[in-house]
């Protein structure tokens, strides 16, 4: 249930406006309108440090079009779910909350993200032939290809990413064949339906930058396509 519902962005653990609308039965723009209505509320607050609840990204719908999202907290869910009543969606809330605790625990018993951050800061003040050397040491935190570039969130992030290539049989020349967000999309649904953790758009980007050697090119049909470099 935790994987249906939470993703990892950064050093949070979020859900998004997409999964919020579809569980609680919501229509989509509705929830980004909602949302919209309460980041307007927060700027105009008198509090002089205001929490950050909401990062807006994109996502693309199923014409491939680009369509606004929300990342959220758990406290920008909390504040969101408060105008959401009913029987049905108490026991969401409820399901919410015991898959944030859930999660958090996990990944701060395991010190995953403070791991991850030493393993950041280590990585930039190494030289780079030392490098392999981190990576050897922290083999569960980088993904399966020789490329030292691609520090993942947490283990089980890269449990997904490397699970999602074997066994989909994922190729170079599949990778260049389609829109960079067709391939998200495609190691979403993945995730999503065999229960992992997924990344954020710009790591797994970057990670396949990193491990196939791409770049990002915007061709005449206005979409993103990997090239190699």
């Amino acid at each position: 249930m935790n994987n249906e519902l939470l993703q990892v962005n950064g050093n949070e653990i979020v859900t998004t406006s997409l999964i919020v609308a579809e569980t609680f039965n919501k229509d989509h723009k509705n929830v980004i309108r909602k949302i919209d209505s309460l980041i307007d509320q927060l700027e105009d607050s008198s509090i002089l440090s205001r929490p950050h609840l909401f990062e807006k990204t994109e996502y693309d719908n199923t014409q491939n079009k680009p369509m606004p999202m929300y990342y959220m907290n758990r406290d920008g869910f909390t504040l969101l779910a408060m105008g959401f009543t009913g029987k049905e969606a108490l026991e969401w809330k409820l399901k919410y909350i015991e898959a944030f605790n859930s999660m958090e625990k996990l990944i701060h018993s395991n010190g995953m993200i403070d791991k991850r951050s030493e393993i950041a800061r280590l990585i930039i003040d190494t030289p780079t032939d030392k490098i392999p050397v981190i990576k050897e040491l922290y083999s569960e935190y980088f993904s399966s290809t020789p490329a030292v570039g691609s520090l993942e969130y947490i283990s089980d992030l890269n449990t997904g990413y490397t699970t999602w290539l074997n066994e989909t049989g994922v190729s170079k020349e599949w990778l260049t064949s389609l829109p960079t967000s067709n391939i998200y999309n495609d190691y979403l649904r993945y995730c999503r339906d065999n229960r992992f953790l997924s990344m954020g758009k710009k790591t797994f980007y970057k990670t396949l930058e990193f491990d196939f050697g791409f770049n990002k090119k915007q061709k005449s049909d206005g979409y993103r396509y990997f090239i190699s470099a």
